[in-house]
């Protein structure tokens, strides 16, 4: 067991007076890293709340102190809490042999800055990349981004001195361009009970079971999926599409599928915390589906191949870098039309494609397990 970690994180947090609760992902990352720390202190946004969101749970490991931050949903609101942050890290600074802060959360390079030891800065996202190509104003873009220039550049500062860890190749080359070292990961909630061992074969005898997982916003590319069924009817190709998430994109996919009238062929299911029914989804369905036009590493993606789903996806983030194409799952241009082709494609080859889902898992299962995430990303320990 190795000492203790600090971890300085916007992960959301609620409190009733007794007991702290996160979200389930969250809490499996947590759980995890108390089993190689003997303490773990949490520098987060506490909400104060009378009664638990259903897709939170308890805070049970003994051995973790939440710090509690006033809470916050944005940038800003991190801002102004510096003094109480700086407070947070300077209470823990002496008993920490490692320092976690995730990027691009706000003051994330203030453990590097106030000299905590041993800090790894884990980019998850850029705010500029978002942020540039948000459907915002164009005006409103750019003194977004003059406003975050100061933070960005303390954060690219304190990188060239940090452990870094990034989500994806883009944003490593990003920071190549500054003269920062960072190693490409990818991130994982998978353990060896989601590795799925047997799953029933596809047959024409029903119908192929689709599954999206992720936000609904214009970025994550779901109205092309949409936009596919249309070919598939014309192909009479028997389907069912789960569509997993919530977002500003919702209500506009909901019209679509209605305009279309192929109600009875998409289900949407809002959010899902619980991993539980989630799984199963994952587990029943044959098709994974994903079309973002931007990622990182891309944890959905991770979480499908695991249940020997086909995987049929943008090559986005660090996919390209880590899964062959064909091989292991199947890279797609960013149209309907060549979604529906690929999908017609896969199932005029279905045998070809389920030993790829296979080899895909198989190299989830050697390479992308949550354990060996969590030590190599929080302790540094590859």
């Amino acid at each position: 067991m190795q000492d203790d970690i600090a971890i300085l994180s916007a992960w959301s947090f609620s409190y009733d007076g007794k007991s702290y609760y996160t979200s389930q992902t969250h809490y499996h990352y947590i759980k995890e890293i108390t089993k190689y720390c003997r303490k773990v202190w949490l520098i987060v946004p506490v909400k104060n709340v009378t009664s638990i969101p259903l897709s939170q749970v308890k805070i049970e490991p003994v051995n973790i102190n939440v710090i509690a931050l006033p809470y916050f949903e944005t940038y800003l609101g991190g801002v102004r809490n510096i003094y109480k942050i700086i407070r947070a890290i300077l209470k823990v600074k002496g008993e920490c042999d490692n320092f976690y802060a995730r990027v691009p959360d706000p003051l994330c390079w203030m453990p590097w800055f106030l000299r905590c030891r041993n800090v790894t800065m884990h980019f998850v996202g850029s705010s500029v990349h978002a942020t540039w190509h948000s459907t915002l104003p164009i005006w409103t873009k750019i003194c977004k981004l003059v406003l975050y220039l100061p933070e960005y550049l303390m954060t690219l500062l304190a990188a060239k001195f940090c452990n870094v860890y990034v989500n994806g190749s883009p944003i490593h080359k990003v920071l190549m361009k500054y003269k920062i070292k960072s190693t490409v990961v990818i991130s994982s909630t998978i353990t060896i009970d989601n590795i799925l061992e047997e799953k029933p074969e596809y047959s024409d005898c029903r119908a192929i079971r689709l599954l999206y997982v992720g936000y609904l916003r214009p970025a994550k590319g779901v109205e092309k999926i949409v936009s596919c069924l249309p070919y598939l009817e014309e192909s009479g190709i028997d389907y069912h599409l789960d569509i997993v998430g919530s977002g500003v994109s919702e209500s506009r996919l909901q019209q679509m599928v209605s305009d279309l009238g192929l109600c009875s062929k998409v289900t949407f299911h809002g959010h899902i915390d619980d991993k539980a029914i989630l799984q199963c989804l994952y587990n029943n369905s044959d098709m994974f589906l994903f079309m973002s036009s931007s990622e990182g590493s891309p944890r959905v993606v991770l979480e499908a191949i695991a249940a020997q789903n086909i995987v049929i996806t943008t090559p986005v983030g660090s996919l390209p870098s880590i899964f062959s194409d064909e091989r292991e799952i199947l890279f797609v241009d960013p149209t309907s039309e060549s979604l529906a082709k690929k999908i017609i494609h896969v199932l005029a080859n279905h045998q070809f494609y389920l030993n790829s889902s296979l080899r895909a898992q198989a190299k989830v299962r050697d390479s992308f397990l949550l354990p060996k995430f969590i030590k190599q990303v929080f302790l540094n320990d590859a």
